[in-house]
């Protein structure tokens, strides 16, 4: 069998990619329920949050002396790391305060950089995360998780596999043209240390 376009690789690609945002989804929905939160800006609760309650330095340096003060695990380093919103990314670009902002090609170690991450403030290692959950309120809310070395765990029960079905001639489909491909997965999510975790919920500018 020749196909130009090979169908079945790239819908394979295709569902272990959902998959992969499905599990990202999964683990989100347990840590981003956590019970320590910081609201930028004036802002008292997710509902009080409003569209000028936008995310800054501050935050970062907040969230880096609640976690000192909790004694939560730093990772190999001293450091702390954080999961931010593309739009949270703009913002922290855009605050004129952020004086402690180091980037990356900045490190004393830069071989040793995350995928996404993008620098670091307020000794937080900032990395860039597109798929994170938003909630609704007032305005939409979203949150940018800070946390230490073991804050939350994933359990593996099985890995992620993609199934494909062989080719095989039926009364419906008497010239086998016709394949199936899925893919399961079994494993947990579970927050293991409240103190190492620190949620910073914000607004974001409208940029689109």
């Amino acid at each position: 069998e020749f196909n130009v376009i090979d169908f079945l690789k790239g819908a394979a690609m295709a569902v272990g990619a959902a998959m992969a945002r499905k599990i990202d989804e999964v683990i989100q929905t347990e840590i981003m329920a956590g019970t320590n939160v910081t609201y930028s800006g004036n802002a008292t609760s997710r509902a009080t949050i409003d569209a000028a309650d936008l995310i800054d330095a501050d935050d970062f340096n907040i969230a880096n002396a609640l976690l000192e003060a909790r004694y939560a695990p730093k990772f190999e380093g001293g450091h702390y790391m954080g999961f931010v919103h593309p739009y949270q990314v703009y913002d922290l670009r855009s605050d004129t305060s952020t004086g402690n902002w180091l980037e990356v090609n900045k490190y004393v170690t830069p071989d040793k950089i995350f995928k996404g991450e993008i620098g670091m403030l307020s000794n937080v290692r900032i990395v860039m995360a597109p798929f994170i959950q938003t909630f609704s309120s007032t305005v939409t809310v979203y949150p940018a998780l800070v946390f230490g070395k073991g804050a939350y765990g994933v359990a593996d029960f099985q890995s992620l596999r993609t199934y494909v079905t062989p080719a095989v001639a039926s009364d419906s489909d008497p010239l086998a043209q016709r394949r199936k491909v899925g893919a399961k997965i079994a494993f947990g999510a579970k927050r293991l240390q409240e103190a190492a975790m620190e949620r910073i919920e914000s607004a974001v500018t409208s940029i689109t």
